[in-house]
Order: C-alpha cells, then structure tokens, then sequence
C-alpha cells in the first residue's frame, strides 16, 4: 500500500491542477524566514565575491576515457569523487553500475562493483563516502547502503545496511556515524479524516546509522511544511543535501536556500544560513479530492545544487548550477551546456554557518582538500563522457 501511494504521488508531482485552493511553494513567510537570518548572502551581488582560478589551471593528471565506451575506464557520468589514505581516487558512476578506481599517477586500477542485487552490486548508485579513518567506504544504492572495507592492497566488501528511505541520493560520515538523505513513510496510528492521503507520516530528512554496528538510530533535521500535510510532498520538498565532519552536520533543503547546521551527537540544531534573491523552482499546491503538487513553468533562469561536500573538518563546499530556462529546444539545450552554463561555489563554514560567495565556474569541482582538487569540465555533449582532472599542490 505504501509504495503504491508513493508511485502515485510521483505521477501527482507532475500532473497539472486548476484549483482555487492551492499553495505556491516556497511560500511569502518562508521567503521572510529565509531573509531574517542573520548569516546570509546576497546571490545577485557577484560582482563581491571572491576570485576562484580553476577554469585556467593546468592539471598534474587527468584520468578516465572519454572517447571508447568499451574501455573499463570510460566515464559517461560521474556522480562524486573521494580520496583514501593510499592517494588512490574513486569516481561514483552511476550509468555503469560501478566505482572506478585510479591510483594516484592517474593509471586505471580497477572497476567496484557491478548491475545486480546481491552484496556489494548496484542497481542505482549514487554518491559514495569514507569514513574518518579511510578504511571504510559506504556507497548509497536504491533502499541499500553498501560498506567496503579499505586497506593498502585490498578492497573487500563488509555489509549491506538495508533501509527503508525513501528519494534517498546523498550520505556522509563523522568519526562514529553514517548519515543519510531522504525521507521515511509510515502509516499514522490513526487517521484524523477519512481521506487516505492524510493516513501517512513523514520522517525528517536526515538518517543517523552506527557505525560500530550499522544499525539505524534515528532521524533529524529540518522540514518544510506543506499547506495539506501531505507526507509525500513533505518529504521531497524536505528533501536535504548534506556534508559531515566529526562534529557537525551541514544541511541545504534541495529546493530552498535555507542551510543548517547539527550537532552530529545530540542533532541539535546550532545555525541556520540562507542565500537571498537566488531564483528558486516554484511548486503549486492544491487540494480538491486529492492532494497534486506540479512544477510551476516558467521562461526565467533557475538555480539548482550540483552539489554539497566537506573540503576540509572546518569548512564545506556547495555547488550550485543555473538551469536551461524550460522553453528551450533540445538544439537550444545542448547550445546552453556549451557555452552559458555555470556553477557558483559558495563556502559554507561549519562552525557558524557564515557563507562566502566565488566568482562563477566552467568546471566541476569533485574534491578538494590542502593537498588536491578533482575537477572536470561541463560536457555539452554528454554522451561523449567525462575525464576527471586532479592537480596537485
């Protein structure tokens, strides 16, 4: 029953709705709520942000091959990068079904993993992480985290932690736990109305797992409430993007430019940020016989989140990228990647949560901490696949 609800409600994000009674999301008091915070920035004052070099850097190595798909290190897309003790690199790519591996010269080593079911195989990979000490790799799957065991010369797979998130894409470690995105549904012990749409409740949108044992321990952080209440749009409209250190929790929602910060042991909430006149996807929200929330079309340029990751224990990086405005032709589209888009990192420090703003991107930055950057350049033709540059400090 739950998960024909959630087929159902995916196909209701879509539909569209002529209704008197409806919601504009993000509301006129959240766009006041994210304005009142006391750290935040201005989105459209780029002429102050900081100078940022990587689009003229030289890289030491690139790695990975573009141009053969039958090569094992091809890369059609790749999701994320991370980095072990032994200066081996690992890039997330989700259309294989695999990890590629490369040492630290740029040579190709191996591929993790493989399409299927069973332990330490993928049906929809997604982000991948290391714990603190290097020697634990977890990798985000459909309902699945898989754990790799790390040492110098072997890579063996652990466990398979089975969860029950839903719209789950993004996890990160501190010291002694695992954390997750997405959002839980369960049904309510009683139903306030006889409508079914009102018979389920949703989680908060971050999930905290043991890492002694991997057990599930329970769920935190910001959510955005919705007109009727109803669990599924809840949770996508809560849906959180998140980087970790050993002390702190850093959350952006993936729609809303409201960004905070918990304490990892206690989840308790310390700072919130905000970025302000940052043009926002808007939802409409009604309610007739059934709940239906569409995106609202619009001509104008809308921003998105590439992405959000810990670049050292004191500071994270957020990525955020311009859409394709929606009347574009698929010519257009491809014209747009080529030369207009363009990502704009913003420094998000952990501590306090005060926000610094770099001038706009061309490249993909994967990783970076005081000894390297991963980065690539923004492919206009996709399925020509992608080569990762590393430099070197």
């Amino acid at each position: 029953m739950r998960h024909l609800l959630i087929l159902l409600s995916t196909l209701l994000l879509t539909a569209s709705c002529n209704n008197e009674n409806e919601t504009i999301h993000p509301t006129k008091d959240f766009k006041a709520f994210l304005s009142s915070r006391e750290n935040s920035i201005d989105f459209l004052k780029q002429t102050e942000a900081k100078k940022i070099h990587i689009d003229s850097t030289e890289p030491s190595i690139s790695l990975g091959e573009r141009s053969n798909p039958q090569r094992e290190d091809y890369m059609l897309d790749i999701e994320n990068v991370v980095v072990d003790n032994f200066g081996r690199i690992y890039a997330s790519t989700p259309s294989s079904k695999s990890i590629k591996i490369f040492n630290n010269e740029g040579d190709f080593q191996s591929s993790l993993g493989r399409a299927g079911r069973g332990p330490g195989e993928f049906m929809n990979l997604s982000k991948i992480a290391f714990n603190s000490e290097n020697n634990l790799l977890a990798a985000l799957d459909s309902y699945e985290i898989e754990i790799f065991k790390i040492s110098s010369d072997t890579i063996e797979h652990e466990t398979t932690i089975i969860s029950t998130i839903e719209n789950s894409t993004d996890l990160c470690f501190s010291e002694e736990f695992l954390f997750v995105n997405g959002f839980k549904v369960t049904e309510k012990d009683s139903i306030e109305t006889n409508n079914v749409y009102n018979s389920l409740s949703v989680s908060e949108p971050i999930h905290k797992f043991s890492i002694e044992n991997f057990e599930y321990l329970d769920s935190f952080g910001q959510r955005y409430k919705t007109s009727t209440g109803f669990a599924i749009f809840e949770g996508r409209l809560s849906k959180t993007l998140i980087s970790c250190n050993n002390s702190i929790v850093v959350g952006i929602f993936e729609h809303f430019p409201l960004i905070s910060g918990y304490d990892v042991e206690t989840n308790e909430l310390l700072w919130q940020s905000s970025i302000t006149n940052m043009p926002m996807v808007e939802f409409k929200e009604s309610y007739k016989s059934e709940p239906i929330m569409n995106i609202i079309s619009s001509f104008r340029e809308k921003y998105f989140y590439r992405d959000l990751f810990s670049i050292d224990n004191n500071h994270s990086l957020l990525m955020i990228g311009n859409r394709y405005p929606s009347n574009l032709t698929p010519d257009e589209e491809f014209e747009f990647l080529n030369s207009d888009f363009h990502l704009y990192p913003i420094l998000v420090n952990n501590s306090d949560g005060k926000l610094e703003m770099f001038h706009k991107t061309r490249s993909l930055i994967y990783f970076k901490n005081d000894s390297m950057f991963i980065y690539s350049k923004p492919m206009a033709e996709l399925g020509h696949g992608q080569t990762l540059h590393v430099v070197y400090n």
